[in-house]
């Protein structure tokens, strides 16, 4: 007995955010699109002409439909998603930010798409009118990228648990450096070739505690003065991070390197990577820390726990306290073998859990569940 073919799916992804920006919602959707496609399914990415988000997906190969996004309530972009989900026959949509859902959703729903998922990856919802709504009534299924977040999300009585899943975040596996290359990728940066040098990445915003991590690292200072700080990433908060660096006569010994790529591969020239932010969804810097074989030292926030086996591939300190911070990095960078034992356990962690294979797996099997409660589809596939 063979086991039957489901058959390919069409898919629309949608995403809201404004033309300058691109951060971890948007990798995730563009990873998550180009892997479905390249497993058969025709999936289209519609957007804000000239954003971010539709010049990375063209670059990806992904046929790109860009539209303008404005108010809440536009009947051109209304008609615009109704005519592309009819033309092409779409399956299920995929959105992200409200206006994807009140615009797109609104016009999927009249055009009977049977599958309309929103992804949320921080807690970002308000029990206000327009969600009660969008997600009674539109909104077929919300997915997120942790349970804590799901746990939270169904405190609104429009959530049930059985209308939020769980696909939790994936990374690939870099290929791991060796002690000489990752000697002339400090040699590149002109960071002293044999110092212990601490990580942080991300966007320089209140959110992600630069400003905790620098105290903390002036503190490790006292301790152990031959230690240097590498930020990846540039935002908002930059001015203020430099200033600091300066009050505390840092300038030397924290560099800013900006915006670089790939980062699972850049990111294996430190000793150790911090994560310091204050709240957080599933931080995909810290899968590509682990998955770098770099050891964690991260915040306790959000859906960080799931990630991170407490002690085993990872250690959690609570957020906004710098000198609990400080404390566990000296601890850490004193103890080179716990160092060790904690980076391959962490990409070990990644290699079961968060690979982008797993990832593509759980939203197939989204799409094609809620496709088959609708009568849509059955083991088979999709029936057009």
């Amino acid at each position: 007995m063979t086991t039957p073919t489901r058959q390919p799916l069409n898919l629309l992804f949608v995403n809201g955010i404004r033309e300058h920006i691109f951060r971890g919602g948007e990798k995730w959707m563009l990873l998550t699109a180009s892997g479905l496609h390249q497993r058969g399914h025709t999936v289209l990415i519609s957007g804000r002409p000239n954003s971010e988000w539709i010049k990375r997906c063209a670059a990806a190969g992904l046929p790109v439909y860009p539209t303008p996004l404005r108010g809440d309530f536009y009947p051109p972009a209304w008609r615009f998603f109704y005519q592309l989900v009819k033309a092409h026959h779409i399956d299920g949509v995929c959105l992200s930010m409200e206006k994807a859902v009140r615009l797109c959703g609104v016009a999927a729903k009249m055009a009977g798409v049977p599958a309309i998922v929103s992804r949320k990856g921080l807690m970002l919802m308000k029990n206000e009118l327009l969600y009660r709504l969008a997600y009674r009534y539109i909104v077929d299924r919300v997915i997120t990228n942790s349970h804590q977040l799901k746990t939270e999300m169904c405190q609104f009585d429009f959530l049930s648990p059985e209308k939020v899943s769980v696909v939790h975040n994936g990374v690939e596996l870099p290929p791991l450096m060796s002690q000489s290359e990752k000697q002339q990728l400090r040699e590149k940066f002109k960071l002293p070739v044999n110092a212990l040098i601490i990580a942080g990445a991300g966007r320089f915003s209140p959110q992600k505690g630069f400003t905790d991590l620098i105290n903390a690292f002036f503190r490790v200072r006292q301790t152990l003065p031959h230690v240097h700080l590498v930020l990846f990433g540039d935002g908002e908060e930059k001015p203020q991070l430099v200033d600091q660096t300066k009050t505390l006569s840092l300038t030397n010994e924290v560099h800013f390197l900006g915006h670089q790529q790939p980062l699972p591969t850049l990111i294996q020239l430190a000793d150790l990577f911090v994560l310091s932010s204050h709240y957080e969804g599933m931080p995909n810097v810290v899968l590509e820390a682990m998955s770098a074989q770099v050891p964690v030292l991260s915040t306790n926030v959000n859906g960080v726990p799931e990630l991170i086996e407490e002690g085993v591939s990872g250690v959690t300190v609570e957020p906004q306290n710098p000198a609990q911070l400080a404390q566990h990095i000296i601890g850490l960078l004193s103890d080179e073998s716990r160092r060790k034992s904690l980076a391959i356990a962490g990409r070990q962690r990644v290699e079961h859990h968060f690979t982008i294979r797993q990832m593509i797996d759980g939203m197939e099997a989204l799409f094609y569940d809620i496709l088959a409660e609708k009568g849509k589809g059955n083991s088979e596939g999709i029936h057009h």
